[in-house]
């Protein structure tokens, strides 16, 4: 009996890995749907996002917040907040999301070329990522957007 479950944790553990790292090779960063021509506002954000299939694709219990920065004073400044589930883009705060994005608000206007930005802000330090998921259990529940990482640099 301890036999079969010490095979069987081994089998789900190289699975895991090789979809993991399968699924990293095979990703081309592109994400259908943004327009790199469209400029965005503060205001426009939530409409435009929310018909973007990176937001469609999203888990239905998924929680992400996106927090918006400035450095006008010479520290850092909190803007608007926006609450991002499945097909849902909406200013306000969510207490223990699964994803926590911090983004400089100057990277507005150029989000509808969102890989493209998102490396820049990246590159520039201006964009932090964290979760407090632990990575397997992340990696399960957002299977469905993994082809979305290449944009977040990831």
């Amino acid at each position: 009996m301890k036999k079969r479950l010490f095979i069987l944790i081994i089998a789900l553990i190289l699975i895991l890995v090789l979809v993991y790292f399968g699924v990293r090779t095979i990703i081309s960063g592109k994400v259908v749907g943004f327009e790199s021509d469209v400029v965005l506002t503060k205001a426009t954000l939530p409409a435009y996002f929310e018909k973007q299939e990176i937001v469609q694709d999203l888990p239905d219990s998924s929680s992400i917040l996106l927090k918006l920065y400035n450095f006008n004073t010479g520290n850092r400044q909190w803007e608007e907040s926006y609450i991002i589930e499945k097909g849902s883009v909406r200013v306000g705060s969510v207490a223990d999301p699964d994803i926590e994005i911090l983004l400089h608000s100057k990277y507005i206007p150029k989000l509808a070329d969102f890989c493209n930005t998102v490396r820049d802000a990246k590159g520039n330090g201006d964009f932090g990522f964290s979760s407090k998921m632990n990575k397997v259990g992340f990696l399960w529940k957002y299977k469905s957007s993994l082809k979305y990482r290449g944009c977040l640099g990831y």
